[in-house]
């Protein structure tokens, strides 16, 4: 006995089916080293506050593979610094994809051997800026950083 896969009208509708299916989306290749350093060196010109923050939200989101909501809810009380200077913990509060609402520890490593694109470096530098709490990155007006208190 046939099954009902092989009835003529089921071929027909899984063929059309098949012509006009969505095709899958395109995976962008990740920004390379190379790359992140032409970046990062961009940024670094800027100077100031505006150039040590996009910096450090630049190499920590490439490093954590943060979203930009993830990265904007960083609060300073949110990163914890290894005590050998090998990297940071960064606790996201709440992602996208953490639909308990728990959120997360993401461990973010040091990176020796390029000081210039080490994310523990520049969040260290930017953390320094702003006072050491509230949120980490955060708006600025006549090159201070403001705080929501």
């Amino acid at each position: 006995q046939a099954g009902l896969a092989s009835h003529p009208a089921v071929k027909r509708a899984l063929a059309v089916a098949a012509k006009i299916a969505v095709p899958g989306k395109v995976q962008k290749l990740p920004l390379d080293r190379q790359d992140l350093a032409a970046v990062v060196g961009y940024l670094q010109k800027q100077g100031g506050y505006l150039g040590a923050r996009d910096t450090a939200l630049f190499l920590v989101g490439w490093a954590g593979m943060f979203r930009s909501s993830e990265l904007v809810s960083i609060d300073c009380k949110h990163v914890h610094f290894t005590s050998d200077g090998r990297g940071v913990m960064v606790y996201v509060p709440s992602s996208k994809t953490d639909q308990a609402g728990e959120g997360a520890w993401v461990f973010i490593a040091a990176c020796q051997e390029q000081p210039q694109l080490c994310p523990v470096r520049a969040l260290q530098q930017i953390i320094s800026r702003v006072g050491g709490t509230g949120p980490v990155f955060r708006a600025e007006r006549n090159s201070t950083p403001l705080s929501k208190t």
